[in-house]
């Protein structure tokens, strides 16, 4: 039986489209090795803490591109380094590591979220970066939103980021676990 449960929860881990796993919660990473400071950031996602951050769209034929056609679907590849010479290890309070969200353009209103509607695995997840180590998260969307309709033409931004504390009450906040907004547009 725990074979058998185990086994459909790695078909769901590969089916749900994630490089890695990601919680109901809050998800909020805390460092395990205390001489990293505070684990969290507090940069901006250019490198300037103990974490740089980017995020890279691509189209269907796997280029990197700011322009999709309507329905076509969008690769996001988020990557994070650790910038420092020691290892360092996040933790979380369950399997929600990763996410990424789609806004209108110049605004806070989150048209999509990955992790939306998902059920994380209610467990402490540790993630450990090696010094200078990057680590790439990976999704591919098909532009459905929520209730269903297709994200129409029109300009966007998207963010990758590793789930921080006040992602739950903000996902755009300044973070550099967090990208910096990637502008693309539907056309």
């Amino acid at each position: 039986m725990i074979a058998r449960l185990a086994l459909l929860g790695a078909v769901w881990l590969v089916t749900s489209g994630s490089y890695y796993s990601c919680t109901a919660g809050n998800g909020n990473p805390r460092p395990l090795d205390p001489g990293n400071g505070n684990g969290n950031g507090n940069g901006n996602g250019n490198g300037n803490g103990t974490f740089a951050t980017t995020l890279v769209l691509r189209n269907s034929t796997g280029a990197e591109t700011g322009s999709f056609m309507f329905g076509e679907s969008i690769k996001f590849e988020f990557t994070v380094t650790n910038l420092t010479d020691r290892p360092i290890t996040l933790q979380f309070s369950d399997g929600h590591i990763s996410d990424y969200l789609v806004v209108n353009s110049g605004t806070n209103t989150v048209r999509w979220l990955w992790s939306q509607g998902i059920a994380f695995m209610q467990v402490m997840t540790p993630i450990t970066f090696d010094p200078n180590q990057s680590r790439t998260f990976t999704t591919t969307w098909n532009g459905v939103l929520a209730d269903g309709t297709q994200l129409m033409p029109g300009t966007y931004q998207a963010r990758g980021l590793m789930v921080f504390d006040a992602f739950a009450n903000d996902p755009l906040a300044t973070n550099e676990l967090g990208s910096a907004l990637r502008t693309f547009m539907v056309h």
